[in-house]
């Protein structure tokens, strides 16, 4: 199933954010 290309954005940005907060924990 395909998202839309705002949706895509906006779950990278997400995954994007937690991985950054995962770096900052450690």
């Amino acid at each position: 199933k395909k998202l839309s290309p705002r949706l895509s954005a906006a779950s990278t940005y997400i995954r994007e954010l937690y991985a950054l907060t995962e770096a900052i924990k450690k």
